[in-house]
């Protein structure tokens, strides 16, 4: 049940991320909620950081401070659990 709650919320932060609206609450709570996803969750998280890398950059240029800085410490969570995870994995990030 847990996998398939995080499988759910990672789905849907990524879509708002993706979404062209300018709903700066959706992208601020798609940016928290996949700063602790990559915190705490890191072995389903990294199944979408290829998807997480290219959507992220919307939030990342928001007009809002609120959201661009969301989105950096997002970022962030998610270069921490690259670096935690074998070289050979971050490799395959890189490249894709």
């Amino acid at each position: 049940v847990t996998a398939d709650f995080v499988e759910v919320q990672l789905k849907l932060s990524l879509e708002w991320l993706a979404s062209g609206d300018r709903v700066e609450g959706r992208r601020l709570a798609a940016a928290l909620v996949l700063r602790e996803l990559a915190d705490n969750v890191p072995t389903l998280f990294s199944l979408h950081v290829g998807q997480f890398l290219a959507q992220l950059w919307h939030a990342v240029y928001d007009p809002k401070a609120q959201v661009r800085e969301a989105a950096v410490a997002a970022l962030a969570a998610c270069l921490r659990m690259i670096g935690a995870r074998s070289t050979v994995h971050a490799a395959q990030w890189h490249v894709s």
